[in-house]
């Protein structure tokens, strides 16, 4: 039997045999085979934290926030939205002016939403303005952008009042649809075959559109899936006249074109200090948890003489205080967790990086049946021991802690086989959530984290 397996079977029966109790000092648990040549241990480790605001992210949204909403513990979100719309045909051309006559009848902007928070009897009023300035393919627009060296706020193209719940039918609606004014379907409107020869000639020729809300404090916010602009027209063949075909083209503000959804907290109404029992991490672009790692006492535990130190496993497992109310007006549960090195992160959303074991953890909200149709909520993270050994063993640093962050994330998966998928993207969460997590100074169940080392 080899080194590495007389570790793991040892390591094993340390996880099955030999618990660690909650006490001030952390405290190690060890256990010795009969060749006194490996010795494994179990340590605990307290962690502080602390909840900081957070005032923008790097906005790549695969949804829209739109409206307002007042939560009565965080505060109050706005949403606005800034997009390119997508020519819908490289090189399209209308019938030629020689063969047909063609006429705008008009324009109508759709925008489909999945769901809502608050209330679903106040009205929203929608603006639609359109931008003098083309949002770059390149550069990187955080979520607090100010709009005005984009949005031409003379040309109001559209506007329209709604709430979520239709006053005529009693049905709730998923869909905003309005037209937009004459005067923009006039200048939106054009055959010249020029300005679809590509995406960029259409880029040019209209620059896209600001939508935003400005009706009565902070009552409703749409999570709005995609926003679409339906040219509608005729034509008529010159041999007849009077006969008339109808047509349609769609631009969507999809996932092919440069967007933003501008995020703001104008209001925020939690409180927090060190010495709080709970911590909050909520999206977008809100509240995160700072969580730190004391590293100077982690040396000193795992020291051993003589011996070669291996880090065999690390983990970090963070219990959420189970929200009361679970209505719509309740922020969702975060869902998906990063733990990152706080001095990697712009450089990690920046350059669209993924998890990794040096310095990067994601973790999915996991459900613990606790009895029937009652469950409790917690995020494991355990694949820190790579990290924890990196940084103990460095002989350049002698930094008493390492400071990790919580950010909300939105991983996207790419399918590997018929029962796999990876992770092929992560960006910062742009939905509406929040958790409320146990923290290091929590008097009762604290956050710690759980270190089972060797030395051979």
């Amino acid at each position: 039997m080899n080194l590495r397996n007389i570790i793991s079977i040892l390591t094993l029966l340390i996880l099955i045999f030999v618990s660690c109790e909650d006490a001030a000092n952390n405290l190690g648990k060890e256990i010795r085979p009969i060749s006194d040549d490996i010795i494994v241990r179990a340590d605990t480790f307290h962690l502080s934290t602390e909840t900081y605001e957070v005032d923008h992210i790097i906005s790549r949204p695969d949804s829209f926030l739109l409206g307002k909403f007042n939560d009565p513990l965080l505060g109050i979100t706005s949403g606005e939205i800034l997009a390119e719309l997508k020519l819908f045909k490289d090189g399209y051309t209308f019938l030629d002016e020689s063969v047909a006559v063609t006429q705008p009848d008009s324009v109508v902007m759709s925008v489909f939403y999945s769901n809502y928070f608050g209330s679903m009897n106040s009205p929203l009023h929608l603006q639609v303005y359109e931008l003098k300035e083309a949002l770059s393919a390149t550069d990187i627009y955080m979520s607090d952008i100010d709009p005005a060296p984009f949005v031409d706020y003379t040309k109001l193209i559209g506007d329209t009042t709604f709430t979520v719940l239709d006053g005529n039918t009693g049905k709730m609606n998923t869909e905003i649809r309005f037209k937009m004014k004459e005067d923009f379907m006039n200048r939106f409107f054009t055959t010249d075959p020029a300005h679809y020869l590509n995406q960029e000639a259409f880029r040019n020729f209209f620059k896209g559109v600001f939508i935003t809300t400005d009706y009565f404090g902070s009552a409703t916010m749409l999570n709005v899936q995609y926003v679409r602009i339906s040219l509608y027209y005729n034509y008529a063949y010159k041999t007849d006249l009077s006969y008339k075909i109808n047509g349609r083209k769609d631009f969507y503000a999809g996932p092919e074109v440069r967007k933003i959804n501008r995020v703001l907290h104008p209001l925020r109404k939690l409180t927090f200090s060190p010495s709080d029992e709970f911590n909050y991490v909520t999206s977008p672009a809100n509240y995160y948890t700072r969580v730190r790692i004391p590293l100077g006492k982690i040396r000193q535990d795992v020291k051993i003489e003589g011996k070669r130190l291996a880090v065999n496993s690390a983990s970090i497992k963070m219990n959420v205080e189970k929200k009361v109310v679970e209505d719509r007006s309740a922020i969702p549960y975060v869902s998906s967790l990063l733990l990152i090195k706080q001095d990697s992160v712009d450089n990690f959303f920046k350059n669209r990086k993924l998890i990794s074991d040096n310095y990067a953890f994601l973790a999915l909200r996991d459900s613990v049946y606790v009895d029937k149709d009652n469950y409790k909520y917690e995020y494991n993270f355990n694949g820190l021991s790579k990290l924890i050994e990196k940084e103990i063993k460095n002989p350049t640093n002698s930094d008493p802690y390492l400071d990790l962050v919580l950010i909300p994330v939105t991983p996207k998966f790419t399918q590997t086989s018929a029962t796999g998928a990876a992770v092929s993207e992560i960006i910062q969460s742009n939905l509406m959530q929040s958790v409320k997590i146990f923290s290091g100074q929590h008097k009762d169940n604290p956050m710690t984290m759980e270190v089972v080392y060797s030395g051979f």
